[in-house]
């Protein structure tokens, strides 16, 4: 419950000597939410009402979102604060990381990861290939290790083959689409490159860091534990086992309240045959302030036949008043 988590939030506080912020974008299965530029403006409330301070502790648990809004949040918060520290409980994946990245240290729990960062874009294939119109999401690397393959199988001095190839290739992904996968891997590989300066790593350093991330790792499947990722050279603390227990009783907290761990099943929400709407909670900002928003779902179950289908007529972030 809210109550608890801010006198946890107040406690880490103390033994960081920090202010703290709890960013939670939920992974609860049919109910994801991610990190987005529509959570911005509400930092900027939280961090006017901290002023500038020595240190900031974000409280960070996200399977990832926009990339370009994890590089603002990460401007933003450096704003305020001298040193800046991620915190990761359980996980901070592909964007997650990336905000990550921009930190001057992260501590990370035993089962805390991180991911490799890659950007996902969704190609339109031709209607005669695909009738019901479904995006199919492809990324850079995705279509490197293709050619790779191809020219393998080929040959890479036979140009008409070579030709044939990207003819091919070009007429089953839209050629825009390419252009713009190929825009979207280098832009998260500078953006990361420029994050990492803040944690005074050596420019060769960050150079094999960024190809693992975005590249070497073989996708953002690829998850790293603490060891790992020191090993790779980020700059990754351990917590204090006391600030461990902190963090895993605030985990704990949010994880229950917001059912990270129970796929979301309409037919099964539907307690009683009056219950027609309903409201679910999937992502968190939360600090000492009193400045506190729940990303929320809002909508009406539509009985079909035996079947319960959910219409959404709400999604996005409202303030919560702490008790």
């Amino acid at each position: 419950m809210l109550k608890d988590r801010l006198n946890l939030l107040q406690t880490i506080e103390n033994r960081r000597r920090s202010r703290a912020i709890l960013y939670v974008t939920g992974d609860r299965q049919g109910l994801e939410t991610e990190i987005s530029e529509d959570v911005y403006d509400y930092f900027v409330d939280i961090l006017e009402q901290f002023g500038e301070v020595h240190r900031i502790s974000l409280i960070l648990y996200s399977q990832g979102g926009n990339h370009l809004a994890a590089w603002s949040l990460v401007n933003l918060i450096r704003q305020y604060c001298k040193r800046f520290e991620v915190i990761v409980p359980a996980k901070a994946h592909d964007a997650g990381t990336l905000l990550s990245l921009g930190a001057d240290c992260i501590l990370m729990t035993k089962q805390a990861t991180i991911s490799a960062i890659e950007p996902y874009i969704d190609n339109i294939p031709s209607p005669g290939e695909n009738p019901q119109g479904h995006t199919i999401p492809i990324n850079e690397e995705t279509i490197h290790h293709y050619l790779d393959f191809a020219l393998s199988q080929i040959g890479e001095h036979d140009p008409h083959a070579i030709k044939d190839l990207i003819l091919d290739l070009a007429n089953k992904i839209h050629p825009l689409v390419l252009g713009e996968a190929y825009r979207s891997a280098a832009q998260i590989q500078a953006i990361a490159g420029k994050l990492l300066v803040h944690a005074g790593i050596d420019d060769s350093k960050i150079d094999k860091i960024v190809s693992f991330l975005c590249s070497e790792s073989g996708g953002n499947h690829y998850r790293l534990h603490r060891n790992e990722a020191q090993t790779l050279g980020l700059p990754v603390e351990k917590p204090h086992e006391s600030l461990c227990t902190e963090l895993k009783t605030l985990f704990k907290d949010f994880s229950d309240e917001l059912k990270l761990k129970q796929p979301w099943k309409p037919a099964l929400e539907v307690s009683t045959p009056e219950q027609t709407s309903f409201r679910y909670k999937t992502g968190l900002l939360e600090s000492t302030t009193g400045l506190s928003w729940n990303y929320l779902i809002e909508g009406d179950f539509l009985r079909l036949d035996s079947k319960f289908e959910a219409h959404r007529t709400f999604e996005g972030w409202k303030r919560e008043t702490p008790p």
